[in-house]
């Protein structure tokens, strides 16, 4: 087969098929430069496909593999599908193969407030984008309990945090803690598995912590079992602390 005899098929729309051991169909769709596609091929026997590739209108391979994939296109033109089955076995599958429009999520975030979204579509990433006028020590509240929800965030000095879960355990928040320079920063949520779901987390800046006086005694709630309080207070080199937490 050629890559013009390839069917052509409509991005969002599943189509079924039937692979055989040592043969390859040819897809076809049409994409812009930018755009994200989540391809997911599935319901095959196991070892019946050897890999599926995509390859641009230039007949470069922009991506290979055996597992579902997201792909952001590198030109406007047409792009071919390849699903190749493995040249071992005799026994055909059928599949479903959907190759579909990602449409991630952006919006500006505010520092130190709750911040909610949801992952609506599968291989979507919420994408927030803040600035930081001066040095700041900052802190990463999750409040949602998903493993398969991670978190990367990425400034003036590169990766200041790459793949941290939204998770807490034994109702206790998972907090950490980024020292950061001035400058723009993104912060990107996605699920490893490309699955759907919710999220929240808060972005603490030191500065906003509530004041402590040394030797007061300090009485709070906090807004719910899984939210973390902040506190800040100065203290010299060498100097001993208890914290009685009642």
């Amino acid at each position: 087969s050629t890559f013009e005899q390839a069917a052509s098929l409509t991005p969002g729309t599943p189509v079924d098929g039937e692979l055989k051991p040592a043969t390859t169909d040819l897809y076809r769709f049409e994409g812009a430069e930018g755009d994200s596609f989540f391809i997911d091929l599935s319901n095959l026997f196991s070892g019946v496909l050897e890999d599926f590739r995509v390859i641009d209108p230039f007949g470069n391979e922009v991506e290979r593999s055996v597992f579902t994939s997201r792909i952001t296109l590198p030109q406007t033109g047409t792009y071919t599908l390849l699903v190749e089955g493995t040249n071992f076995g005799t026994t055909p599958s059928a599949y479903t193969l959907n190759v579909q429009p990602v449409a991630d999520i952006t919006q500006a975030l505010t520092v130190g407030e709750t911040t909610s979204g949801s992952i609506g579509t599968s291989a979507q990433e919420a994408i927030y984008s803040f600035t930081l006028n001066e040095r700041s020590l900052l802190f990463l509240d999750s409040l949602t309990n998903n493993n398969d929800l991670r978190v990367t965030l990425t400034g003036p000095a590169g990766s200041e945090l790459s793949d941290f879960p939204l998770l807490y355990s034994n109702n206790r928040p998972r907090v950490v803690t980024i020292d950061a320079a001035p400058g723009d920063y993104t912060l990107t949520v996605r699920n490893r598995l490309n699955r759907t779901g919710a999220f929240d987390f808060r972005l603490w800046n030191a500065d906003q912590a509530s004041e402590l006086t040394l030797g007061t005694s300090t009485s709070g709630t906090t807004e719910q079992e899984d939210i973390a309080s902040l506190y800040r207070f100065d203290a010299a080199v060498g100097d001993q602390l208890m914290f009685d937490v009642q």
